[in-house]
This record gives C-alpha cells, sequence and structure tokens, in this order.
C-alpha cells in the first residue's frame, strides 16, 4: 500500500541542437582488390555530349581508384547495331580513355541495351561482337575476358530504351515487329525494332501512349529482363547506368510517356491534371526518381529502392530483379550531365559510390544531439520507492551488452538502506533525495521515498550520437540488476550503469 503524505513535483527542462554528419568505413584498406570495369556506352546520334564528358572524367575515376589500393583494369564496348569491342582489358587507362573518346555518336541508332549486357558476360568471351580494338589490342586480343576472382562492375550510359536484339540468336520467343500494324509499311521501318508497350494508340504514323495507367511490355521483353538479370546476378556483375528519366531521346518513334513530352498528350487529352513520366526505358532499367539514396548518392538502400519500384508497378525491371536476387544495379540520370549546376558532380559521386562497393564502404549517416537537462525534485513522503529506467539504443558498427549490479543489505533493526550507483559520469552515495539524469534516448521516472523534506536541483550537459545506415544495423541494450535484501525493515536500492546510450541514473536513498 503506498502512503502519500507530500505531494511531489518534478520538472525537467531539455534543450538542445541536433545537426548531422556522414562517416564512410571501409572493411578493406590494406589488401589490394582486382576489378575489372567495363564501359557499355551507346554510340547513337543523341549521345554526343554525353560522351564526351564520360571520357573526360575517367581521369577522375583512375585517381579514386588509385587511392584505394585497387588493381584495375578497363575494358570498352560500344552498342548502336551490332555491339563491337574498342578495347579489352587493360590497366593502361590512358588506351581506356582513347577507346571512350572513339565512341563517338555515329553509330545505328538500334540501341539493344540488354543485348550487350548479355554479350559481354557471355561464356564466348565476345565472340558475338564486332571487333573493332585499338592498335596494339587487335586480332586474337580483342576479345572480353574477366578476370576469375575480380570484381566486376559495368558502367553503361545510354538515352533511349533497349530495342530488340540486333542478332537473331539472341531474340527471345516472339520478339519481332509487334509495333507495325498488319498490313502497314510506310513509315513503319522504324518502329520494327522498338519494344511494344500498353496502352497505345496508333496515330499519325506512330505510336503513343493514350492513358496515365501502368505501362507494361509483351511477356517476351519480360523474358529478356529477366534473362539479362540472372546472367549479372550469377556472374556476380553490378552494373551502375546512366539512364534519362524524362523522356526516350528518339522523339520521332513512339512515344510512351503521358505528359507534355507526348504529343498525342498535348493535342487530345483535356484534362492534363493526371500525368505519368513513366517510359520504356524506366520500365525495362528502373526509374532514376525513385532510388533511395542522398544527393550524393549515398547511404543506397536497396531494400528502400526496390519496395519504391515494386509500388510503382516497376517490379519487373531490371533493376528490380537485380536488387531482389542480391544483386547491385544503381541507375542514375543520365540528361543531368547537361546540368551545369549537377553535371560536374555527377560522374564524381557516381565513381565514389562504385569504388565503395568494390572495397566494401559503408557510409553512415550521423545524428549529433547536444542537450542540457535540468531536474528539479520537492520531497514526497511515502512508504515505498519505486524506479523505472527504459533506455533503448542502436547503433551500426558493433553490438555490446553492458550489466550492472547493485546490492544492497541491512542488518540492523533500524530503518536503514544503502544505495550505491555506478555510472560512466558520476557516482552518489546520499542520505538525501537526489536524481540526476544524463540521457538523449533515455527515459526516466522516478518516485521518492524520504521523511525529511528535502530539494535537490541538478544541471549536466550532455552530447550523444546516434548512428544510422542504409545496410545494416545491430542493437546495443545495457541492461541493469539490482539486487536487495533487507532483514527487518523496508530497503530499496537501484543502480544502473549504460554505455551505449549514455544514460547515468544516480540511486535514491531514504533514511529514516
Amino acid at each position: 500500500m503506498l502512503l502519500l503524505y507530500h505531494v511531489a513535483i518534478t520538472l525537467l527542462c531539455l534543450a538542445g541542437t541536433i545537426y548531422s554528419r556522414t562517416v564512410t568505413v571501409c572493411s578493406n584498406t590494406t589488401t589490394t582488390v582486382p576489378a575489372d570495369f567495363l564501359f557499355l556506352i551507346d554510340g547513337s546520334a543523341s549521345m554526343c555530349t554525353y560522351n564526351i564528358d564520360i571520357a573526360n572524367s575517367l581521369s577522375t575515376f583512375v585517381t579514386l581508384i588509385a587511392s584505394k589500393n585497387i588493381n584495375a583494369r578497363y575494358a570498352v564496348v560500344a552498342f548502336g547495331g551490332l555491339p563491337s569491342i574498342l578495347l579489352p582489358f587493360t590497366s593502361v587507362y590512358t588506351d581506356a580513355k582513347t577507346a571512350l573518346q572513339s565512341v563517338g555518336c555515329k553509330r545505328s541508332g538500334w540501341e539493344a541495351g540488354l543485348e550487350a549486357i548479355r554479350m559481354t558476360l557471355n561464356s564466348n568471351n565476345g565472340s558475338d561482337m564486332g571487333q573493332s580494338c585499338l592498335t596494339g589490342y587487335n586480332g586474337t586480343a580483342c576479345k572480353i575476358i574477366w578476370r576469375a576472382g575480380s570484381e566486376r562492375q559495368i558502367i553503361m550510359a545510354t538515352d533511349e530504351d533497349s530495342d530488340i536484339p540486333y542478332l537473331n540468336s539472341y531474340l527471345m520467343p516472339g520478339q519481332g515487329n509487334a509495333l507495325c500494324p498488319s498490313g502497314y509499311a510506310n513509315g513503319c521501318t522504324g518502329m520494327t525494332i522498338e519494344p511494344p508497350f500498353q496502352p497505345r494508340i496508333f496515330s499519325n504514323q506512330n505510336y503513343y501512349r493514350n492513358a496515365s495507367t501502368p505501362i507494361s511490355l509483351e511477356g517476351p521483353y519480360y523474358q529478356e529482363i529477366e534473362l539479362t538479370a540472372n546472367m549479372l546476378t550469377s556472374s556476380g556483375t553490378s552494373i551502375s547506368l546512366l539512364m534519362k528519366s524524362d523522356f526516350n531521346a528518339n522523339t520521332a518513334g513512339p512515344q510512351s510517356t503521358f505528359n507534355s513530352y507526348n504529343q498525342y498528350f498535348v493535342k487530345n487529352v483535356t484534362d492534363k491534371s493526371v500525368t505519368s513520366d513513366t517510359h520504356t526505358s524506366i520500365v525495362q532499367y528502373g526509374h532514376p526518381n525513385l532510388q533511395s539514396q542522398s544527393s550524393t548518392f549515398g547511404n543506397f538502400n536497396p531494400a528502400e529502392t526496390l519496395s519504391n519500384l515494386q509500388l510503382n508497378s516497376l517490379g519487373l525491371s531490371l533493376q528490380a530483379k537485380m536488387l531482389g536476387a542480391g544483386g547491385m544495379m544503381r541507375v542514375y540520370k543520365i540528361q543531368d550531365l547537361l546540368n551545369t549546376t549537377t553535371g560536374p558532380s555527377l560522374l564524381s559521386n557516381m565513381y565514389v559510390e562504385i569504388t565503395n562497393d568494390i572495397i566494401n564502404c559503408t557510409t553512415y549517416t550521423v545524428t549529433d544531439t547536444t542537450s542540457t537537462t535540468t531536474t528539479t525534485t520537492d520531497t514526497t513522503t511515502t512508504s515505498s520507492t519505486t524506479t523505472t529506467l527504459t533506455t533503448s539504443t542502436s547503433t551500426t558498427t558493433s553490438s555490446t551488452t553492458t550489466s550492472s549490479t547493485s546490492t544492497s543489505s541491512t542488518t540492523t533493526t533500524s530503518s536503514t538502506t544503502s544505495s550505491t550507483s555506478t555510472s560512466t559520469t558520476s557516482s552518489s552515495t546520499t542520505s538525501s533525495s537526489t536524481t540526476t539524469s544524463t540521457s538523449t534516448s533515455s527515459t526516466l521516472t522516478t518516485t521518492s521515498s524520504t521523511t525529511s523534506s528535502t530539494s535537490t536541483s541538478t544541471s549536466t550537459s550532455s552530447t550523444s550520437s546516434s548512428t544510422s545506415t542504409s545496410t545494416s544495423s545491430s542493437s546495443t541494450t545495457s541492461s541493469s540488476t539490482s539486487t536487495s535484501s533487507t532483514t527487518e525493515t523496508s530497503t530499496t536500492s537501484t543502480t544502473s550503469t549504460s554505455t551505449s546510450s549514455s544514460s547515468t541514473t544516480t540511486s535514491s536513498t531514504t533514511t529514516s
């Protein structure tokens, strides 16, 4: 039974500043990591400016690789028509830059990106591709041979959707000129290679998306995506893709957005409040706008990105398939290269993420809180003491359990209580009612027991850090154990120790 003779008043004041910072931790900083980087570049007419920027950025990439102890090789393949090897894997990065500069933008508009990916991974070492290697690498040396045990990364750039395969041997059953209406030939030549989509309407010798309902492809085109994803994940190959998120570059071809980039939408749709920016490239590859990451591409969260894709009817895209199978694929907006604000940093930030992935680096977001806590406790006369302490702490780097034990005993017939509190910041043994709290993430509720009128005020300044990461997390909990023995009188003692959340509680001592 609780007997309350005097009302206790506790005032808690908390003031502080919260700010965030990022910390990158790499699990491998000493061992040299072999890594093969294959640049897979669309060489069609609309890629001119992009390809110049990519070639010029290679020196930045090479410098970053050298700083992270990566044993790198580079290869270059261009597609647009029959994909061609321009450079087999080599450690001579100056040759890689020369090969990237030679991609140009005069290749065919037949941009079969998914086929090109599969060709670079084929066990025949790229013999299905054309051979246009630099001098010194031609002949039998002009092959794509990945090193056994190396980290594999494809860096791909395109501004179009993936057309049907160029070679018949790479066609999926049922792939063909589905976009050409039966008996209609005039003006249909360019549409024989385009991936068919729904919903669509044929108007003015072209196909247009005519509704905002989710866009979809025909079965064989999803089968091609599935096969490509399986080849990437089974070979342990990651892919970083620069692609257009706004619209396909071939504005004269089928228009699969449902917004102002679609001429049917502009001329025939009355209610323009309902739109969709999803187009065939996004359906095939993934959506740059749905990536769970920071503005500089750090803190990438594969699980959240996969969920975003699935919730937006893109669960069958290449990125969704790879992430769902435990592989790695990142997609970026290639059109941002043309932006004077975002362009200079886009490629460098992408290269940072690629190299971090190679040497198992994780970027953590750390939230720091600086606070001041003041607790004032008035006197309460009662026959019992109740102390409730709840502490929760999480960390991303280690798992620790700390426990503390407090023992209090009474051996005389008079009412005497002894209490000891141990913590990282203070210890207290007293006969008055004193409560000191230093915490950011803990909740402390205490009702003190005393027979004399005592008032204690304590101010404590504390700083705590909480850390979160997109890839892994573990939980650290500090537990406390309290043991109390009494022979003839009522005695209560409470002790808690916490190391991971910086929570300190001094005990309550009652003397009567």
